[in-house]
């Protein structure tokens, strides 16, 4: 009876041994980047671990119209913080639990990854898209994270009159950047392929036009009414803490 007893502590203990090994050297957070989607295109998560820390957004395909959250990738916990609203208000996340394929009790396949709702100590308020999720993604290795998801970056024209400091996540939740145009407060927004600056002193609108990117620089177009500036904007990224 003492030695069953002895060998089913061993089992508990290995398994819950194999579950910190694996949650502990999860490789996915010294990667560049990671993006995962599912079989059917309809959710994909992108993270760009190398300058964001685990920050990005999640994609879901709700009745033919793609909605993004922004998604905190907590690896010590494997488990995915949602923001359903602009952060730090009330009830503005939502839990996901992540797990990996099983391929033995001390091996995860780390390119398969389960997505499923967290319900367990967090009390997920009711959301009409993230409420009962339970999906299976598949690593993606022929695609680039869209440069606007990354964050802890900045954006600088050649000529250093434009810069913009990516560190703010309630901008970052509305696909928007501080920054300072010749030493006045603007930002910039970014809404499908267009973009505004405003300046934050009156609220009024600076300079419009298209974007484009050039790997992770962001290309402007500005309208062309706008005689008396280039008609191409190069702004430069660069990882905050490489100056």
């Amino acid at each position: 009876m003492k030695k069953v007893i002895a060998l089913l502590l061993l089992v508990l203990l290995l398994f819950g041994l194999s579950g910190c090994f694996t949650s502990s050297f999860n490789p996915l957070g010294s990667e560049e980047y990671v993006i995962f989607e599912d079989v059917d295109k309809t959710v994909r998560l992108e993270i760009p671990f190398s300058v964001s820390h685990g920050t990005g957004r999640l994609y879901i395909l709700k009745e033919d119209k793609m909605i993004s959250f922004v998604a905190d990738y907590f690896i010590p916990r494997e488990m995915i913080i949602v923001y359903i609203s602009a952060p730090e208000l009330e009830d503005s996340t939502f839990y996901l639990g992540v797990s990996f394929k099983q391929v033995n009790w001390l091996k995860l396949d780390y390119d398969i990854m389960y997505l499923k709702e967290r319900i367990q100590s967090f009390g997920n308020q009711e959301h009409e898209i993230l409420t009962g999720l339970d999906v299976e993604l598949h690593r993606v290795y022929d695609e680039q994270v869209n440069p606007l998801n990354y964050i802890y970056n900045l954006w600088e024209s050649v000529d250093h009159k434009l810069l913009f400091v990516n560190d703010d996540l309630h901008y970052y939740y509305g696909y928007s950047v501080k920054g300072t145009w010749d030493q006045d407060n603007v930002w910039i927004s970014f809404l499908d392929e267009s973009f505004t600056i405003w300046s934050k002193n009156d609220l009024s609108m600076k300079l419009s036009g298209t974007f484009s990117f050039d790997g992770l620089d962001i290309i402007l177009e500005p309208f062309e009414w706008y005689v008396h500036f280039p008609s191409v904007v190069t702004l430069r990224f660069a990882k905050l803490n490489d100056g």
